[in-house]
């Protein structure tokens, strides 16, 4: 039986991190303050030290949430794939598709900040790894999939193929993010596709 208490922790700690992200948006990691958080949030700020022991651990809060909203991605597209291959192009399909949307507007500055926050202090470099490292092994583990039922070329390097298709879609991501509607993520996913053909095995080729 669900606990109601630990419901309305829960509740009340993603409203605070929720109301972080926006003021990062606005701040930057390292420009936002924790009373500006607090204001966002409505609470006081001593209120959020109950939750979050630092703003460092917001930051990390923060980046688990942008991670798992890709993850999402992946697992809604689970539901109708028939195949790793399919399952991986339809996800990619659907998060270019979403590229020009508010929050994956608001995604793509928090990653932003993440990889500024990781290139000037080299200590909290961990914060982004530990997101993109996440989502680099979900692909890595669909692209050896794939391989393994003989749709994806076995002599593609995993790893290398899936920092590939994030830092692509990064890319897009950051391009889109400057100039907005100038950015045809549709006509670049099409594009993007017909050059993904070349993974495919011949046996698999379409």
């Amino acid at each position: 039986m669900p606990d109601p208490r630990t419901d309305y922790l829960t509740a009340r700690r993603d409203a605070i991190r929720d109301a972080a992200e926006g003021v990062f948006v606005r701040w930057g990691f390292d420009g936002a303050t924790m009373q500006q958080i607090a204001d966002e949030a409505g609470v006081s700020a001593g209120t959020i030290y109950r939750y979050f022991a630092s703003k460092d651990d917001l930051v990390r809060a923060v980046a688990r949430a942008c991670s798992a909203r890709y993850t999402a991605q992946f697992e809604s597209s689970a539901q109708t794939a028939t195949s790793p291959l399919e399952l991986l192009m339809t996800a990619g399909a659907h998060i270019w598709e979403g590229i020009g949307s508010a929050s994956a507007r608001r995604d793509a500055i928090l990653q932003l900040e993440a990889t500024l926050v990781a290139v000037r202090e080299p200590t909290s470099a961990a914060l982004l790894a530990e997101s993109m490292g996440e989502m680099r092994r979900l692909i890595e583990a669909l692209i050896r999939d794939a391989q393994t039922q003989g749709e994806v070329d076995p002599f593609i390097d995993p790893t290398a193929l899936a920092w590939l298709l994030m830092a692509t879609t990064n890319g897009v991501q950051s391009l889109a993010l400057q100039l907005g509607e100038t950015v045809d993520t549709t006509a670049a996913w099409r594009v993007f596709e017909q050059l993904l053909a070349g993974i495919r095995t011949q046996e698999d080729g379409r």
